[in-house]
């Protein structure tokens, strides 16, 4: 797992689980932000390690979660809109008056699917 694997790698594979303490993941948490990982990103990779470190407890290996605790970064929530029936209609409307049957096309997999631009853009997503 991708977010196992940067913890790992941050701590250098030299410490053992029991070893592992708030501040050492509050020092992969700001070595994260100072990467430039946005704060969503770096909220789900301290969630996924609190859950790690849970099922560690869950079979005995450790007695406390190291992640408890742990402030997670401030994140910009952006409201999405969605557009409404008029909107789709005048964007569908403007595009066909256009003629680009391609971008048309893109448009209506998005309307259809609700899918992001890297779900239909990139193949290789899935």
């Amino acid at each position: 797992m991708h977010v196992l694997d940067t913890f790992t790698k941050f701590l250098k594979n030299d410490e053992y689980l029991m070893q592992i303490n708030n501040i050492m993941i509050e020092n992969y948490r700001d070595f994260r932000i100072s990467a430039d990982m946005s704060p969503a990103t770096i909220s789900i990779e301290i969630r996924v390690l609190k859950a790690a470190f849970n099922k560690a407890i869950e079979w005995v290996m450790i007695k406390n979660n190291p992640v408890n605790g742990i402030k997670l970064p401030k994140s910009d929530i952006v409201k999405i809109r969605f557009l409404k029936m008029e909107e789709i209609n005048r964007l569908l409307k403007v595009i066909k008056d256009d003629n680009n049957v391609e971008f048309l096309e893109l448009i209506l997999a998005y309307l259809h699917t609700g899918a992001r631009r890297i779900e239909i853009l990139n193949p290789l997503f899935a």
